[in-house]
């Protein structure tokens, strides 16, 4: 796991594991902002520009929407909301048009997917942002049209990739029968609309509740 990540990763499991945050959990936050900081101005490849994102959305994640009394982690994650901008449209700029030969079909995929998935988080983290600081969010044409591969999300269950899903039921090395694979951010809403959405995954789930709200589809879920 790159640096960042797995720095960032051992922030999360603090958070998520101690009702009693203290003075050791700012310090390394801030020892991981520095670390990120340095990365950024010597950043070149790919694959650090993705690694170096989806760390400080996870960061932006467990800070932004930090309770009282920690005020302080609230301010400092808002002021590196244009830092956040500035990373992901390095990132999206960067993307290959490409990829190499030597790629497998499960690690194409694997990087697209995970390349889509930090778009949708980070437009999904920048609509939070303007609700608490204007109390609206302007839903662009851009994000509609974000896609994501419905047909393998649950590859992605319990937040993290399936070690055998090279080696299962999927035909990696078949044609992906495109453009039924990938949906629109936009198309997702219209088959959820439909009832064509039964069961979804955590992430799918995350995006249908942005548009639609907790309530409609957690009930909808209990129901079905």
């Amino acid at each position: 796991m790159p640096a960042p990540l797995q720095a960032l990763h051992t922030i999360c499991n603090i958070h998520t594991s101690s009702s009693k945050l203290n003075h050791l959990y700012g310090e390394a936050i801030n020892t991981a902002v520095h670390d990120m900081l340095k990365i950024i101005s010597s950043t070149h490849t790919f694959a650090v520009k993705l690694a170096l994102a989806q760390s400080l959305l996870l960061l932006q994640i467990i800070t932004l929407l930090f309770p009282a009394p920690s005020a302080v982690l609230r301010k400092h994650a808002e002021n590196r909301m244009p830092l956040l901008h500035k990373v992901i449209q390095d990132l999206y700029k960067s993307m290959p048009e490409t990829l190499p030969s030597s790629m497998s079909r499960y690690q194409s995929w694997l990087l697209a997917e995970s390349c889509r998935r930090t778009l949708h988080i980070a437009h999904m983290l920048a609509g939070i942002h303007s609700i608490l600081s204007h109390g609206s969010f302007i839903l662009t044409p851009f994000v509609v049209a974000l896609p994501l591969d419905l047909n393998r999300a649950q590859i992605w269950e319990n937040n993290q990739v399936s070690p055998d899903a090279e080696k299962g039921d999927i035909d990696w090395e078949k044609e992906f029968s495109a453009p039924t694979d990938l949906v629109s951010y936009r198309e997702l809403i219209e088959l959820w609309d439909s009832g064509k959405v039964r069961e979804p995954t955590q992430f799918v789930e995350m995006l249908l509740i942005a548009c639609k709200g907790a309530d409609e589809i957690k009930s909808a879920i209990q129901v079905t």
